[in-house]
């Protein structure tokens, strides 16, 4: 139960170092650091629901299941738009990196 505790400040932390690298965390490109906090928060929802689901079996409401799954939903959402930012701003970084190491050659 610690890991989306984990995996939301470290990659907030991950994604506001590279954007500072870039030199683009400001406004639009901060809000890429909540997405692991969203995906750590929903995730920790999600597992809330499920032990509710296994607690209450054979006595489960269509509420919860449908409330359950929309915790996963977000959580993989947030996960993924997380991942696929990520991949881009580390190949920016990657452009500013080799632009600057032709520069000084």
């Amino acid at each position: 139960m610690i890991y989306p505790l984990l995996f939301g400040i470290t990659y907030c932390l991950v994604m506001a170092y590279f954007l500072k690298k870039i030199n683009k965390l400001n406004a639009p490109f901060m809000y890429l650091c909540v997405l692991p906090i969203i995906a750590g928060i929903a995730d920790y929802f999600e597992n809330i629901g499920i032990i509710v689901m296994l607690n209450s079996y054979p006595d489960i409401t269509e509420t919860t299941v449908s409330t359950t799954n929309m915790f996963s939903i977000i959580k993989s959402v947030s996960t993924s738009v997380f991942f696929i930012s990520l991949i881009l701003i580390l190949i920016l970084v990657a452009i500013k990196f080799l632009k600057k190491s032709m520069s000084t050659t």
